[in-house]
């Protein structure tokens, strides 16, 4: 299951790839000793596809005059196809091709040669690919095509390509996680950058359901939102992404605003398009709570002027004047108490804000809600 909670790397969410990173790009030739010849055919499999991988054609060559079947794997599964594929060694896949190699062949996991080019922008590998029969909707173990791995990957040019050839727009992976989701989520990167605006928009273009959720109910726009990429965020809602879906933890896309990395005019924007601001998360806590408690007092002072309630209590009767005098956020403690924040309010084991406070050593603080009290 999946959940947009906070210090969880959407890098972690979504599973990296396999390690298709440009290998030492040296050639040795001739490749092969008299020893090597003779070695297991788990041994000879890697050695062909570690010089596939390099670009080493004359390795390659040699491996196949000496008998060696052209989808020999290695020891993880994968065919001296598959790594060619993935490293963008056009001659080598065409060679490869030449002599039979089996173009949907998958590792043990279930990666394709398809989606290790794609997923690494080799685009005139993808279109050699496709146009001898490679499967568009091929899976992964982990449900991953290669379009959605392209997204995942920030590849424009493969994404086009791929949707061209047919792909599913809509396909999800077994947390389901579509592209669009994967484009807006933007993994590759910890904040919000716009580069993946162009991903989005075209998959938007060809109708990618903007309000699919995936299996634990997040959305597209609630990871955009997260993130804190305005960009994104933006053509979601004016693609119609609904601003106050709610994920199977009580999260809407503002409250991801509020605790995540977003600048205010994120959440400006999703409160234009009517996103609920005192809806309320599984235990309760409210975009206004997890601002003053997470926060600096830019985004808590958009909430509070769009109307939220400074008085909301959580599940264990935490008010956000509370969470921000525990956590030591002055700014947002003044904020609160110039909209009306209640000081007297207890939570669940009777503490007010001031206790609070005291309780943490943050004495400017207490001697600020001291004051709040004699006004």
């Amino acid at each position: 299951m999946i959940h947009l909670a906070r210090g969880i790397l959407v890098t972690a969410l979504i599973a990296a790839s396999h390690g298709f990173a440009r290998a030492d790009s040296r050639v040795i030739s001739p490749p092969l000793s008299i020893a090597e010849q003779h070695r297991s055919d788990d041994s000879r499999g890697d050695l062909m596809v570690s010089a596939a991988a390099r670009g080493d054609l004359a390795g390659v060559e040699a491996f196949l005059r000496d008998g060696i079947d052209v989808d020999t794997p290695n020891r993880d599964g994968f065919t001296a196809l598959m790594w060619a594929a993935g490293q963008g060694r056009e001659a080598i896949v065409s060679r490869l091709l030449e002599r039979g190699a089996h173009v949907n062949r998958s590792s043990r996991d279930g990666t394709t040669a398809l989606m290790a080019a794609a997923s690494q922008g080799h685009i005139a590998i993808v279109r050699t690919l496709l146009a001898k029969g490679a499967q568009v909707e091929a899976r992964r173990a982990d449900g991953r095509t290669a379009l959605t791995w392209s997204a995942a990957e920030n590849q424009a040019a493969a994404v086009e390509c791929l949707l061209a050839g047919g792909a599913d727009v809509n396909a999800a992976d077994a947390r389901g996680l579509t592209s669009l989701i994967l484009a807006s989520a933007d993994p590759q990167r910890e904040e919000g950058s716009g580069r993946t605006l162009p991903v989005v928009q075209m998959l938007l273009e060809h109708k990618a359901r903007v309000n699919q959720s995936a299996t634990d109910g997040s959305t597209a726009l609630m990871w955009a939102a997260r993130k804190g990429d305005l960009g994104v965020v933006q053509i979601l809602l004016e693609s119609g992404a609904n601003t106050n879906a709610v994920a199977e933890d009580g999260m809407t896309a503002l409250m991801h605003a509020a605790s995540g990395q977003a600048s205010p005019s994120v959440a400006e924007a999703l409160i234009a398009k009517h996103a609920e601001v005192d809806s309320r998360a599984r235990r309760g806590q409210s975009a206004v709570l997890m601002a003053a408690e997470r926060r600096s007092a830019s985004m808590l002072n958009v909430l509070l002027a769009r109307g939220a309630n400074p008085n909301l209590a959580d599940s264990e009767g935490r008010t956000p004047l509370m969470a921000a005098a525990r956590r030591g956020r002055l700014q947002c403690v003044e904020s609160l108490l110039q909209h009306r924040a209640d000081a007297k309010l207890r939570d669940n084991a009777g503490r007010t804000a001031l206790d609070l406070a005291l309780e943490n050593r943050y004495m400017q603080i207490a001697s600020v809600i001291k004051s709040s009290a004699t006004r």
